[in-house]
């Protein structure tokens, strides 16, 4: 997809740009873990363990709240007051997920719990009336498997339920209508640049507070970018991203890189820690081993806890490192960097991904092929820095 790199933001050179928080615009469906406005999948018919089971009155032909016909009509018809319209997802552990459906009372009182992550129950009665509404919870699971469900607790009351969304994330966004089938949370974000993608690995996390940002656990899970070519750089680039990150211990964590330990020329450029605890670490390596790398560590002291907007460029000449568009080490003279086709680029990860990883969060990167200058820096600094507070 063609997409506008975000509120100036320097597209000159620019050959990838994932964002987070859609600055890009990509893929609508990535925080999304299913949908459906199709009630007739056998899956919502199962029950949880102990409970009761709705009646499904009827599947089709109740009108929806986008013009169509395609609500499905629940009734409790037992004796207790727990009857469920049940549905469970994969998921990862120990992050925020929202449900969301649309509910209308039909009879009776319209008293509804709605449940997502460890059968904790949230009372939605007050928001249930005769029009349409659409309600959400969130909650954040301890479990990988994901546990949505509709209580009905009115005994012999019916509702009206349709456009079920279980995603990732603290709040709702907007509804995604289906053809009727559900839509399985992709794992691909695109860059808005030509064919160039960030693959999700290993259960990456999304928030969608400062506007969005991945969330990385520090075990092994990255965002691969792929093995183009595009990324190979030998004359000169530019690396930028937005992170919040507590480098609190001497632990290697990579944050974007094209650099790989193992056997081979495989070692390009990474930003890294270094080791060290709140310092960046930006090199490049000339003959794809440690011994020819040239790093530059930042030994700005004030680098702290938060957001930062992190920047190393090379000009074919020297290599320069900036934290929220200042200059904080080199420039160091480096006149040549190894080629490393078909080699991958990681972000929030290194050593094929999933070793030495990240524990923290990073919202935007865009890789140039080209040295942005100190005043290009600077812009995309201020292009975004109100969204991260600073």
């Amino acid at each position: 997809m063609g997409c506008s790199a975000g509120p100036n933001i320097v597209e000159d050179g620019l050959v990838l740009a994932l964002d987070a928080g859609n600055t890009k615009g990509y893929d609508k469906y990535e925080n999304l873990i299913t949908y459906s406005e199709d009630f007739t999948q056998s899956i919502w018919d199962a029950p949880v363990s102990g409970k009761s089971r709705a009646t499904r009155v009827t599947s089709t032909g109740i009108d929806d709240p986008s013009g169509g016909t395609t609500a499905a009509t629940y009734k409790n018809g037992g004796t207790a007051a727990d009857e469920l319209i049940w549905r469970a997802e994969g998921g990862t552990a120990n992050v925020p997920y929202t449900m969301s459906v649309w509910i209308r009372r039909r009879t009776g009182t319209g008293q509804i719990n709605l449940v997502v992550g460890d059968n904790i129950a949230v009372e939605v009665t007050n928001q249930v009336t005769t029009e349409w509404k659409r309600i959400s919870v969130t909650a954040t699971p301890t479990q990988t498997t994901i546990r949505a469900y509709i209580q009905i607790l009115g005994i012999n009351d019916e509702i009206d339920i349709w456009g079920y969304q279980l995603e990732q994330g603290e709040s709702a966004t907007d509804y995604y209508a289906t053809t009727g089938t559900a839509k399985t949370r992709g794992s691909v974000v695109s860059s808005g640049l030509g064919t160039l993608t960030g693959t999700l690995t290993n259960g990456v996390g999304y928030d969608n507070v400062n506007g969005g940002y991945f969330d990385f656990d520090g075990t092994n899970d990255y965002i691969d970018c792929g093995t183009s070519n595009t990324l190979n750089f030998t004359t000169a680039f530019s690396v930028s991203f937005w992170m919040n990150n507590n480098i609190s211990t001497n632990t290697l964590e990579y944050f974007v890189n094209r650099w790989t330990y193992s056997t081979g020329a495989y070692r390009q450029w990474s930003i890294d820690s270094g080791g060290d605890v709140n310092r960046i670490n930006f090199r490049i390596s000339s003959d794809g081993t440690d011994g020819g790398s040239t790093g530059i560590k930042s030994t700005n002291a004030s680098y702290s806890v938060g957001w930062h907007n992190i920047c190393g460029t090379w000009n074919g000449s020297v290599i320069s490192l900036y934290v929220d568009g200042v200059l904080v080490a080199g420039p160091t003279e480096k006149t040549s960097m190894v080629s490393t086709p078909g080699q991958s680029t990681f972000i929030g990860g290194g050593n094929l991904g999933n070793t030495l990883p990240m524990s923290g969060n990073i919202a935007q990167v865009s890789i140039y092929n080209k040295a942005l200058t100190a005043s290009e820096i600077e812009q995309n600094f201020n292009a975004l820095r109100g969204r991260f507070g600073i």
